[in-house]
């Protein structure tokens, strides 16, 4: 019998929670996730980070890429769920900034509590369809 679906999530959630440096993470997600899923995880954290700073529809699709029922996806997904777009905000911010280089520096430091809010983050990606332009390599 096959392993239960949260069991599975359980799984995944654990495994990402050993790793531990930024190099390690994208070794996994890039053999975990296609070229495209990485790219849709990443439009939909940038689309979150300019819902953040109230930021009209219209200037994020032109930004992102992402089409508006995405960015309506994750408005509701801030407003109705468990906070982890937030948590990962508020702690990427903190660090001063949100460009690549310091994004990395980011991840490399986070601590096993801020490894869990991102795999939160991530299982809500999971859950959501859509599409943009912004990503990390996938080596």
């Amino acid at each position: 019998m096959p392993p239960h679906p949260y069991e599975l999530e359980q799984n995944l959630y654990r495994a990402v929670l050993v790793l531990e440096n930024e190099e390690e993470v994208r070794a996994f997600f890039s053999d975990l996730l296609t070229r495209k899923e990485l790219v849709e995880l990443s439009s939909r954290l940038e689309v979150a980070r300019l819902l953040r700073k109230k930021v009209n529809y219209n200037e994020i699709v032109s930004s992102t890429g992402a089409s508006t029922a995405t960015i309506s996806r994750v408005s509701k997904t801030i407003a109705d769920k468990v906070g982890g777009y937030q948590t990962v905000l508020a702690r990427m911010e903190a660090e001063g900034g949100f460009s690549a280089e310091e994004e990395r520096a980011v991840l490399a430091a986070l601590s096993a509590e801020e490894r869990r809010s991102l795999l939160r983050l991530a299982a809500l990606f999971g859950k959501k369809g859509g599409a943009g332009t912004a990503g990390a390599p996938n080596p």
